[in-house]
């Protein structure tokens, strides 16, 4: 019996997009480049890890240091030990993990646009905004962050709530919910996408008003139970935990709309709206807008699928305004925090190329040449961006063993940027636990601000990064050199991380 052979070319359509979106994110992330651990978090998780030798003592140490901060992660605390038992050290491992772990988000998210009535195109684009946007470039290259672990529990739900009703998808979500409570507690909010999923999706596929009906009562039900076997332990945590804890902080910042819109941003703008290059920023900026506008205005237009395309438009909207409302009260935002809310706000950008490429054979290259645009100037900011993070990682390695190396050294000043300065110590003391990591000796060690005294005095050295401190003029100690690219330009120029050392002891 032979297959329909329209269906059999989108198939291997489909299947060649999708490879091209793994070598898409190949080319950003590069799992086969080794690079030194990253200084944020890790020092402290694996010298943990270290402190102990057998797995469960080690599960119940790491588990014990987050909950001393109120935080109930156990899916990211077993994931972190089985990854030390396994690779330890060696950061390949590491990488391709989370490279697996990304290109499974990539390739479910692909399918999940295309079940969602998203063409190729608008596929293409939505699931390479999972790729190239900087929520996805930090989820990919700091190996302790949960979010890209968060979101594959996340899509493989969505998965599941447009399938047709059945007893086991509603347990299964639960399973899904449960997954991503227990990987990163405030991630929760982002379940609501497949939530409104199962209980707006028709039998033909489609997207229609939101039901509580039988059916739908039948999945919540589950879902229910799973929030609160999830988020018992969460709450006991977070009430049990220390006074002045890291959790004991959420709810403590006075939350403005000006943090919630630039969250909201986050999830929905494929790239970061700043640049060296002004213009080629607002060329970028200004393809996005024409293609969001001109594909909703199309989508939006009475037809058979407008009650569908609507909804899609509220969720890819509303959903992301609901994390960045979640987010708003914690201590601090990182971009990475957005990545879960991406999955629909990627919508919000697919779905205009899907709907401006319908049109007519013109507003199919219309939609094709601004997604281009589109998506070639976030990839070369990305590549920028994970090319500078590794040559950090390298130079912050080496800056470590050099400084442990040094005799009759007391004390090393470390300039910090006056935005980043905290009189208490922040940036600095990252590199004394990074040596502990590697068994190194390492003096005392505390922040100054770049524009003070190079060295006060006698055994003393001060360590400039020219990331926190541009201006420095001194010749640099250590170098590592990355790529960048200029877009539109197709070939990158070599740029810089570097250390300085003023001063010497004597």
């Amino acid at each position: 019996m032979n297959g329909h052979p329209g269906r059999d070319r989108q198939r291997v359509h489909d299947v060649f997009l999708v490879i091209m979106l793994l070598v898409i994110a190949w080319s950003v992330y590069r799992p086969d480049t080794a690079r030194p651990f990253d200084y944020v978090d890790f020092p402290e998780d694996l010298l943990v890890l270290k402190a102990h030798a057998e797995f469960a003592e080690q599960f119940q140490a790491i588990s014990q240091v987050y909950a001393d901060h109120g935080r109930w992660k156990p899916v990211m605390h077993f994931l972190l030990v089985c990854q030390w038992s396994w690779f330890e050290s060696w950061t390949p491992g590491w990488q391709w993990l989370r490279f697996g772990i990304m290109g499974a988000v990539i390739l479910l998210a692909y399918s999940l646009f295309r079940r969602l009535r998203l063409d190729p195109l608008g596929s293409l684009g939505a699931a390479a905004f999972l790729v190239v946007s900087p929520a996805a470039v930090m989820g990919g290259m700091r190996l302790s962050t949960p979010e890209p672990v968060g979101l594959l529990f996340l899509v493989v739900a969505c998965h599941i709530a447009i399938r047709s009703v059945r007893p086991v998808k509603a347990w299964l979500m639960a399973a899904m919910l449960l997954g991503l409570m227990w990987t990163k507690e405030i991630m929760t909010v982002a379940f609501v996408f497949p939530v409104l999923l199962a209980i707006s999706v028709s039998e033909t596929g489609s997207l229609e008003r939101p039901r509580l009906g039988l059916n739908e009562r039948s999945v919540l039900r589950p879902l229910a139970v799973a929030f609160m076997i999830g988020s018992t332990p969460i709450l006991w945590t977070w009430l049990s935990a220390p006074s002045g804890s890291f959790a004991s902080r959420y709810g403590t910042n006075a939350v403005s709309l000006g943090d919630v819109a630039g969250a909201s941003i986050a999830a929905w703008l494929p790239f970061a709206p700043v640049s060296a290059n002004t213009s080629t920023t607002l060329i970028a900026l200004a393809a996005f807008l024409a293609l969001t506008v001109a594909g909703w205005a199309q989508a939006l237009q009475p037809g058979t699928s407008r009650q569908h395309q609507r909804w899609l438009l509220v969720l890819s909207v509303t959903v992301p305004v609901l994390g960045a409302v979640a987010f708003a009260p914690w201590p601090y935002y990182l971009l990475v925090y957005a990545l879960p809310f991406a999955l629909p706000g990627a919508i919000l950008l697919g779905q205009a190329a899907t709907s401006l490429g319908g049109v007519s054979a013109i507003s199919r290259i219309l939609a094709a040449a601004s997604l281009t645009i589109v998506l070639t100037f976030a990839w070369g900011q990305a590549a920028n961006e994970a090319s500078r993070l590794r040559a950090l990682h390298e130079v912050f390695a080496q800056s470590v063993t050099r400084v442990a190396e040094m005799p009759d050294v007391d004390t090393v000043l470390v300039a910090v940027a006056p935005e980043q300065y905290d009189s208490q110590g922040n940036f600095g003391p990252r590199f004394k636990r990074y040596a502990a990591l590697l068994g190194l000796r390492w003096p005392d060690i505390r922040d100054v601000r770049c524009s003070d005294p190079q060295v006060p005095g006698n055994r003393v050295i001060g360590l400039r990064l020219n990331l926190m401190c541009p201006t420095s003029t001194s010749t640099p100690t250590i170098v590592v050199y990355h790529y960048r690219f200029e877009w539109p330009s197709p070939w990158p120029r070599r740029d810089s991380v570097t250390v300085t050392f003023p001063g010497s002891a004597p």
